[in-house]
């Protein structure tokens, strides 16, 4: 998805139209991911452990979304999610 959108974000240098840009594909693919969780139902979603609970919280639908799954297990930097 965007990952590097977080850094490009926190880069004061970057212009006006160029953080309003990044900002919304961010929000469109934070919204795209939450559809596709919800209709598709995986049996395991793969989050990265940094920023990971907190990428999901701060976006309300993928936060939604995530609610029937719950951590199971954690390999380097990803955990798992599995459906509860």
């Amino acid at each position: 998805m965007t990952g590097s959108s977080r850094q490009q974000l926190a880069d004061p240098a970057l212009a006006p139209t160029q953080r309003a840009a990044v900002a919304q594909a961010a929000a469109e693919e934070a919204a795209m991911l939450a559809t596709d969780i919800t209709r598709n139902a995986p049996n395991i979603v793969l989050v990265d452990a940094e920023p990971g609970m907190a990428w999901i919280i701060a976006h309300p639908a993928v936060h939604r979304a995530m609610l029937p799954y719950r951590p199971a297990t954690r390999v380097g930097e990803i955990t798992l999610w599995v459906r509860r």
